[in-house]
């Protein structure tokens, strides 16, 4: 697993525990990614939202 891949997991796990510790619901999952504007390396954006069919909850 590349660490990009590692930190996303790590995050998304992190508000997925939140999420339920709360007793809340998701009915999507939006991610966002940037490199710093004062990286070396050209700017990079994106992000991607991933509806799910029905909002979902796990105890």
């Amino acid at each position: 697993m590349t660490e990009l891949q590692e930190a996303v997991s790590f995050h998304a796990s992190n508000a997925i525990a939140s999420l339920r510790k709360q007793r809340r619901y998701a009915n999507v999952v939006y991610l966002s990614l940037k490199n710093s504007p004062f990286d070396k390396a050209v700017y990079f954006g994106a992000s991607l939202a991933v509806p799910f069919p029905a909002s979902s909850h796990s105890p």
